[in-house]
């Protein structure tokens, strides 16, 4: 039989591992998102805006250099389409991850405020189910 004191930290222990798991799903979602995210909006956007800024630095960039080779290639619409589900999937893994609603309730030390928003939280990775796969790439690409 454990003590209260020994499951407290074994709950330490847990969340300290599941923090950084979200972190790092984070981490990895935001940086496929904004890759995918140029590669989509090239490939839809590259003939409509030749002149654009955006199309002219992914053009050239040295981080896009291969994958926009394989768009141009024979098996463009392939690589265009994982890049699509990419983009979709890093969207919704990213939404998943991002606890900052819970983070704030936390410094706030009110445990109402963080039981409402583990509730947003639960919310908001049903809405993301519901607005998979979310393609669009209306604006155009930040600036590297």
């Amino acid at each position: 039989v454990s003590s209260h004191e020994d499951e407290v930290v074994a709950l330490r222990a847990k969340n300290k591992v599941l923090e950084e798991a979200l972190k790092a799903v984070d981490e990895a979602a935001s940086k496929h998102l904004q890759l995918n995210f140029d590669l989509v909006w090239f490939a839809h956007n590259r003939c409509r805006f030749p002149n654009h800024e955006a199309s002219k630095r992914l053009e050239t960039s040295e981080e896009h250099r291969e994958a926009i080779l394989k768009l141009r290639s024979k098996d463009g619409d392939f690589h265009h389409g994982f890049n699509t589900g990419m983009l979709a999937a890093s969207r919704m893994f990213k939404e998943h991850a991002d606890i900052s609603h819970f983070r704030e309730a936390e410094k706030a030390g009110c445990i109402h405020s963080m039981v409402s928003a583990a509730h947003k939280h639960s919310d908001k990775i049903q809405a993301s189910f519901e607005n998979f796969p979310d393609v669009g790439v209306e604006s155009f690409p930040d600036k590297a």
